[in-house]
């Protein structure tokens, strides 16, 4: 494993405890489409990347997240935030 791979590795050990909070709140915003609460996903995740320091923009549902150094490679990370109907059935709430 690489120095860079043995720091990444550390920080999320360092912070799994946060990151499993949040995915536990992300998980619990209600996105089956349709309806989709879009907006309120984008919020969720625009606020977190502000919050880590940053310059976030919404553009039609899609955040964009940007760290404002200027130099090196660009990483995009790329996803959506919707999911297919939580059927009945669950032995657990899908939301919970």
């Amino acid at each position: 494993m690489t120095e860079l791979e043995d720091q990444i590795i550390r920080k999320i050990d360092e912070k799994r405890d946060e990151i499993i909070r949040f995915h536990q709140a992300f998980i619990r915003i209600p996105s089956e489409n349709p309806p989709s609460k879009y907006k309120e996903v984008a919020k969720f995740v625009e606020k977190k990347m502000s919050e880590i320091g940053l310059k976030t923009t919404i553009k039609r549902n899609n955040v964009i997240g940007e760290l404002e150094n200027g130099e090196g490679p660009k990483l995009i990370f790329n996803g959506h935030f919707d999911t297919v109907e939580a059927f009945k059935g669950w032995s657990q709430d899908p939301f919970g």
